[in-house]
């Protein structure tokens, strides 16, 4: 007999068929019979400016999370993800990235109904660095993230259909360190952000009996649209002309994209089950901002007790 599958809003990532993320809201499918754990790869992309080139990088690493099953209807789950990648232009200059996210959620289901909590934290420091190896210029993110999600599951045949709702308010701080080209002098920039999204997530899935292994495959489409956004910036003065880094603030755990305005995420995702316990999932994401759009990979494999 087939073990249950359901679609849900989950507060955190328990397996890598992840399709569709707000903040770090994530709409995710989970086999809800047991407690997970699981370990994957990521693979992520992000742009770096440096002077009047762009960097292309790959950040990837690792990601690992479990979920535990306390009660019929209530679970609760953690995970940790941690990217980093380095890279050169034709001109000398240089360019390196690295970041970490954990999450703690905890979700509980009714029926066909899933109401869940999350809260997360996201690091990621970005340098430019000279031909000289002395540095350009430097950037910190830091962000932590709440939010809740309710979430509805209507089963057609084969075919589960999950629709969503939920909010996340995000504090966002960023720090830049600007070296001058003459003194390699730094001057720094400090900027605050308080922001509140509104989430909005569609998905559909389809199980299949293939031999004697389940293989799940599904897409999911996923709005964040921002409702409020509040500036709190206290900058010293930055020298014209200096360097600076922008790039996409990325991360894989729980986030497929944190951004500091309204974007939409794209997923498709499969699953194989090797057997009653074991499962190899694979994942692909896109992340849709107004000026640019970003993909990641994920692979890993999952543990059910």
């Amino acid at each position: 007999m087939p073990k249950p599958l359901r679609i849900k809003i989950n507060a955190s990532t328990t397996r890598s068929i992840k399709y569709a993320c707000c903040g770090f809201a994530l709409l995710s499918t989970q086999a809800t019979y047991a407690s997970n754990i699981y370990v994957g790869y990521v693979s992520d992309e992000q742009d770096l400016s440096i002077l009047n080139d762009t960097l292309s990088l790959a950040p990837n690493g690792a990601i690992a999370s479990v979920s535990l099953d306390l009660h019929d209807n209530w679970s609760v789950a953690a995970s940790y993800t941690q990217l980093s990648d380095k890279g050169g232009l034709e001109t000398g200059q240089k360019g390196e990235t690295d970041s970490h996210n954990w999450n703690l959620g905890v979700d509980f289901n009714l029926d066909a109904w899933s109401l869940s909590a999350s809260y997360g934290e996201f690091q990621e420091d970005s340098v430019a660095i000279r031909k000289n190896s002395l540095p350009l210029s430097s950037q910190s993110n830091q962000i932590s993230s709440a939010a809740i999600n309710l979430s509805y599951d209507k089963l057609i045949n084969t075919w589960l259909l999950t629709g969503s709702i939920g909010a996340v308010n995000s504090q966002w701080e960023q720090l830049e360190s600007n070296y001058r080209l003459d003194t390699n002098q730094p001057t720094l920039s400090a900027t605050s952000e308080t922001l509140n999204f509104a989430t909005v997530g569609l998905s559909a899935a389809k199980v299949i009996d293939w031999k004697t292994h389940t293989i799940f495959l599904g897409a999911g489409l996923a709005k964040s649209f921002l409702l409020t956004q509040e500036p709190e910036q206290s900058q010293i003065e930055t020298p014209l002309n200096s360097p600076r880094i922008s790039g996409r603030i990325a991360s894989r755990n729980l986030t497929s994209s944190i951004s500091n305005d309204s974007y939409s995420l794209l997923s498709l995702f499969f699953s194989y089950e090797l057997n009653e316990q074991v499962s190899l999932d694979l994942d692909s994401q896109i992340s849709i901002e107004k000026q640019d759009t970003y993909q990641s990979f994920a692979i890993g494999v999952n543990y059910s007790f």
